[in-house]
């Protein structure tokens, strides 16, 4: 429907139809690909579609809204509250789920920047959402930090 009220607009402030054509492909190639990549991207989705099935009924659900890479957390929490308050009420206690595999008192472990106070510090929405992240790797201290 928007293809065809965009063709309309440029076909009516083009007097040669060339014109008009190229205009409305020049606003409108933009807002395709972006469809279509998002298509693509839900697609590969549907081809991991088995491993999926292990995953737990909530987990499945928020991977699956957020399958096209054009949902984020903030849209979901707008148009389903009820079911982001539940799933974030699942994951409330994830981080305490991860084990540092370098305790406190290995020398080194502090100072890397991954003992049990640096996990503690990390908010439950990144530990939560971890594949949503973006990391970068600091080179000045060797540390991973959030982007």
């Amino acid at each position: 429907m928007e293809d065809a009220i965009a063709l309309v607009s440029a076909l009516a402030t083009h007097e040669d139809v060339d014109a008009a054509l190229a205009a409305y492909q020049a606003e409108r190639s933009p807002i395709a690909r972006k469809i279509v990549n998002a298509a693509n991207t839900s697609a590969n989705w549907y081809d991991g579609f088995a491993s999926k099935m292990r995953m737990e009924p909530l987990d499945f659900a928020f991977d699956y809204m957020t399958r096209s890479g054009r949902v984020d957390m903030d849209r979901l929490r707008k148009i389903t509250p009820q079911f982001m308050a539940r799933y974030d009420a699942s994951k409330a206690n994830e981080w305490r789920k991860i084990s540092d595999p370098v305790g406190d008192d290995v020398p080194g472990a502090v100072e890397i920047g991954f003992g049990a106070e640096d996990l503690f510090r990390l908010r439950v929405r990144e530990l939560a959402y971890f594949p949503l992240l973006n990391w970068r790797n600091d080179v000045a201290d060797g540390r991973a930090t959030l982007a």
